[in-house]
């Protein structure tokens, strides 16, 4: 048997115990379920930390320790943050452009028209294809997290594309720019459905992902999904359609820069060196 003494850090956690005694070679998983029940706290919002580190869960408890126990606050799944986050521009859209402006161009048309299907393919993914290797986030979050899609994707977008700066019929978008948003939409989807299949179901494994697009670049799905916007802000020619997609590709970019160091941290002697950030061949 081994003992695990336990303070708390921050937020104080109540009715938490002086220590713990266990077998060797508990997983600091079945630790944090134990602390859980007696603490009445719901195991996602717990943290259990030794000299400054986060324990991974699959870590092995073999010996004596002092442990500290962190309170993250209320939390909310990630796929409850997704729904969240992608109903915004789905309601906001239709309402500024139907209420708001009478004369639309066929362009504005067809933006509205791509808009939707790619948030309503979003919110598929979120519900069917999404595995997500952590089941929570601080539930403050959901408000930064949304004010990105309902603000600027959703209400500021929408304000100024289907304004009447745009609603006559002297642009014409270039056809290319719909084939382009298509082809993005697609193998976005398909680079999801990749990633989805590295993971089986209740698994937080890693794997490096082949096939569509990642032979080339470690985040095929955010190139593709710049490459929606590219075609959405062709389509329109509205400023706010750009400035979003100019502003979305430099987070997209922050994403895969991380991405792509933890796959060769994980994988340092297995993973392609050649393969790119982001942008195929380029970067």
């Amino acid at each position: 048997m081994i003992t695990v003494s336990l303070s708390a850090k921050g937020k104080k956690v109540g009715k938490l115990p002086a220590s713990l005694s266990s077998y060797k070679g508990v997983p600091a998983s079945e630790l944090v379920q134990i602390i859980a029940k007696k603490t009445g706290l719901n195991p996602n919002r717990l943290r259990l930390k030794q000299d400054d580190k986060t324990l991974d869960n699959k870590q092995i408890i073999s010996d004596d320790v002092h442990l500290v126990v962190k309170d993250l606050g209320p939390q909310i799944s990630w796929r409850t943050v997704f729904v969240c986050e992608y109903a915004g521009p789905l309601l906001i859209h239709p309402l500024i452009f139907f209420g708001l402006y009478d004369k639309h161009s066929s362009a504005q048309y067809i933006t509205l028209a791509m808009v939707m299907l790619h948030f309503l393919k979003r919110e598929y993914e979120t519900m069917f294809v999404h595995r997500f290797s952590a089941e929570t986030m601080p539930f403050f979050n959901l408000f930064k997290n949304c004010a990105h899609y309902w603000i600027i994707g959703g209400a500021l977008l929408a304000w100024f594309t289907y304004g009447p700066a745009y609603a006559v019929e002297t642009w014409q978008f270039p056809k290319i720019a719909v084939f382009t948003f298509v082809m993005g939409e697609m193998c976005n989807l398909k680079t999801h459905k990749i990633l989805r299949d590295l993971r089986r179901p209740g698994s937080t494994e890693r794997r490096i992902p082949y096939g569509l697009g990642f032979d080339w670049v470690s985040c095929p799905n955010y190139f593709f999904e710049i490459l929606c916007w590219v075609g959405i802000s062709a389509t329109t020619g509205s400023h706010a359609a750009w400035a979003f997609t100019i502003v979305s590709a430099a987070q997209m970019w922050q994403w895969s820069l991380k991405k792509h160091q933890r796959y060769l941290k994980e994988f340092p002697k297995d993973y392609p060196k050649d393969r790119k950030i982001l942008i195929p061949f380029v970067l």
